[in-house]
């Protein structure tokens, strides 16, 4: 059903010339475990704990949401991860030029940023314009 449900998602993204798909959650908020009974039974799980104290809707919504990664909660794939990194891979960018800069900001410390435009038939390396880079990266 995840798969399935991955596919879909991704063919009517496609279907509406959507540029971007987000999936909000890559690992599973909580354990299997703790999300699909409708109630917990595993002694002194803190998961378990956090929904028998929550109200009743609340720990209803989090149950709901909980196992919705790609990944579960230890990080072992899920189905949908597969189609999701297909369409990853499909809508790629190609790799930045020989010689395109790297961009930096001390409001982003530690990162550095390639920019490219993708006009369809040769990448162009982005530059540094001065007035521009935080809005360029932000």
């Amino acid at each position: 059903d995840q798969a399935w449900w991955m596919q879909r998602l991704l063919a009517d993204g496609a279907a509406a010339d959507m540029p971007f798909v987000v999936w909000w959650s890559d690992h599973d908020l909580m354990p299997e475990h703790a999300a699909v009974p409708c109630h917990c039974t595993v002694p002194d799980d803190p998961f378990c704990q956090v929904l028998a104290t929550a109200p009743p809707a609340d720990a209803k919504l989090l149950r709901s949401f909980s196992t919705m990664g790609v990944r579960d909660f230890d990080g072992a794939p899920r189905p949908s991860l597969v189609p999701w990194q297909a369409a990853a891979a499909a809508r790629r960018l190609p790799d930045p030029p020989d010689g395109t800069p790297s961009l930096t900001s001390g409001a982003f410390p530690g990162f550095r940023f390639q920019v490219i435009i993708d006009p369809g038939d040769r990448p162009i390396p982005g530059q540094s314009e001065v007035p521009c880079l935080a809005e360029t990266l932000s």
